[in-house]
């Protein structure tokens, strides 16, 4: 089977190829896309619009779909894959297309412009697919889906890249020292968790594409110190200790992100209260919304590149993730990569984190906003390594298992031979 991907926000699958060979960046091509050639798929990306740039923002301007895009000449094909509904809803007019859908689900559903321009689209689709299974009767009721065309695509990662040590890798360039010295920037979009994982942790909760700002090179910290001072650091640090590595890392909070749904004042609250039980709790933040880290026990990183957050994720005791009610998944390339490092997460209870976290065996799940729950969640890890080794060996066994981008690219072998 021929199947031709297009991928959204003018990301590059060769510029991709290039800085996955220096070692900045997890998987051969986006999402891992390449990993279906091993499930019998011929898969090639289409080819890059060429056309007027202006044009194609203006006309991104009605609902934010890739209409101009859209129209570039495919190899002949069997099925054009589409990550998203912006590629997807107007590859679907002239192709046979198999899509993802984000971020229709959440605010979109309610607008009558995306419930017509993509309505339409996603009708015409061959199979559309959801990170989150909560997303998938929004689909069906809203958007008029047929269900029979409908699937849960589980989300992965690159579990080869995210580990919970510098172990060797297959390939070129894969001294573990070499890529954690990477500095290209990754950002954390208000995209679905699928965008997070492969885009980055830093995005941008703007109109910007995230492959734009994925190939940004300056790592920049919310502190005093330069940027090229910051830039030859092997671990980020805090304001007041040099290195989070002084104080134990296991007091280490960390957490990521940038989307709408993230909700750091809750996250704040929460590790305040925290430390009345954990007092030697630290938290590195790495987002870059403007976020008022206390000084005296954390600090914001508001850009870390792919190599810079793994080491982050090995040397916490605990990631955390705290959501907004939210349908798409929010926060799940955190999530999953930090369970793929060896860590046990604590993340707020979404419909679609319930497709990916086992409450009590992989990672613990609290009530959106409830920062006392939040609290005693992380000091319970914090007080109790045995337990959270444990939580993290497990966290790390069921990724590999279920949530690796070589276990998705198998899903969507099926989907697109369906």
């Amino acid at each position: 089977m021929r199947v031709t991907f297009r991928l959204s926000g003018r990301l590059d699958a060769a510029e991709w190829q290039h800085r996955h060979a220096r070692g900045e960046v997890p998987d051969a091509w986006p999402y891992g896309l390449d990993r279906m050639r091993a499930h019998g798929v011929d898969v090639t990306p289409a080819p890059a619009y060429r056309g007027d740039a202006r044009l194609a923002r203006l006309a991104r301007g009605l609902g934010r779909y890739e209409w101009l895009e859209a129209r570039t000449p495919l190899p002949d094909t069997d099925v054009v894959l589409c990550w998203d509904e912006r590629s997807g809803v107007p590859a679907a007019r002239s192709h046979r297309v198999i899509t993802g859908v984000i971020w229709l689900t959440d605010e979109q559903r309610d607008s009558r412009l995306h419930r017509l321009l993509a309505g339409g689209g996603l009708r015409r689709a061959h199979r559309v697919w959801a990170l989150s299974s909560a997303q998938l009767p929004v689909l069906r009721d809203t958007f008029r889906v047929p269900e029979t065309r409908l699937v849960h695509l589980p989300f992965g990662i690159d579990t080869d890249f995210f580990t919970p040590s510098a172990v060797p890798r297959p390939g070129p360039n894969r001294n573990a020292a070499h890529e954690a010295q990477r500095d290209h920037v990754r950002f954390d979009t208000d995209r679905s968790a699928a965008h997070e994982a492969q885009r980055g942790h830093i995005r941008s909760d703007t109109d910007r594409s995230a492959a734009h700002e994925a190939q940004r090179g300056h790592i920049r910290s919310d502190t005093d110190r330069s940027a090229a001072h910051e830039a030859q650091r092997d671990h980020p640090r805090f304001d007041t200790d040099r290195s989070a590595a002084r104080e134990g890392d296991g007091r280490l909070v960390v957490s990521a992100g940038n989307d709408r749904h993230r909700d750091h004042g809750t996250l704040l609250a929460a590790l305040a209260e925290a430390r009345r039980k954990e007092p030697g709790l630290r938290l590195e933040l790495a987002t870059r919304q403007v976020v008022d880290v206390p000084p005296e026990w954390g600090v914001r990183h508001s850009e870390l590149s792919h190599p810079r957050m793994r080491d982050l994720y090995r040397r916490g005791a605990v990631t955390v993730v705290a959501l907004r009610p939210n349908l798409h998944v929010s926060g799940i390339s955190v999530t999953l990569e930090a369970m793929a490092c060896g860590r046990p997460v604590v993340v707020t209870d979404t419909p679609g984190m319930r497709d990916y976290v086992t409450h009590g065996e992989t990672g613990l799940l609290v009530p959106a906003g409830d920062g006392q729950a939040l609290a005693a969640a992380v000091a319970e890890l914090l007080a109790d390594p045995d337990r959270a080794r444990e939580m993290g060996a497990a966290a790390r066994r069921d990724v590999e298992r279920r949530f690796s981008t070589h276990v998705q690219a198998g899903h969507l072998a099926g989907i697109a031979g369906s």
